[in-house]
Order: C-alpha cells, then sequence, then structure tokens
C-alpha cells in the first residue's frame, strides 16, 4: 500500500507543486511576460515588416494570460484531487 502511495501520488504531487510555483513566479511577473513578447514583437517587425503590435490590447493580453494560467493550475488541481480519491476508493477493494 505505501509503495504503490509513493509510485503513484507523490510523483504527481511534486509536478504540482513544482508547476504551480512557475505558474505563480509567471502571473506575479505578467508585465515582465508582455514587455519580452512586446521585444519579439520590434524584432519580427524590423525584420519581416509585419506589424502585429498595433493589433495586439496589451490589457487584454495580460488579463487573458493570468485567467488562463489560473484555470491550468484549477484544472492540475481537479486532477490530482481526482486521482487521489480514485487511489483512496480503490484501496479498500485491494485490501478485501
Amino acid at each position: 500500500m505505501s509503495i504503490s502511495f509513493i509510485c503513484i501520488l507523490l510523483p504527481i504531487l511534486g509536478f504540482v507543486i513544482m508547476s504551480g510555483n512557475k505558474v505563480s513566479k509567471t502571473v506575479n511577473s505578467s508585465a515582465q511576460v508582455v514587455t519580452v513578447i512586446k521585444n519579439n514583437i520590434g524584432v519580427i517587425k524590423a525584420n519581416y515588416g509585419f506589424d502585429i503590435a498595433s493589433r495586439v490590447n496589451v490589457s487584454k493580453a495580460v488579463d487573458w494570460m493570468a485567467d488562463n494560467l489560473e484555470c491550468l493550475v484549477g484544472s492540475t488541481f481537479h486532477i490530482v484531487v481526482a486521482v487521489a480519491l480514485m487511489y483512496f476508493i480503490c484501496l479498500p477493494i485491494e485490501i478485501i
């Protein structure tokens, strides 16, 4: 029982913790991420002459990124809870 717990739930929990830290850093520094994206758009405009920046609304982009990253974290949490529930529901069946 403890071996299956370590083999199944511990790696999933580790993945959730690591991805949660990365997502929270990205959300907290969303202004810097947008700045990097704007710099890359400037490089594309300089190299290819295609103006993407005139079509991008920065505040909408920041809001969209923050909302979608929150959804990603929420979905990941829901998956972990579902796997944990399935694990502990199936555990009494294995004992019998």
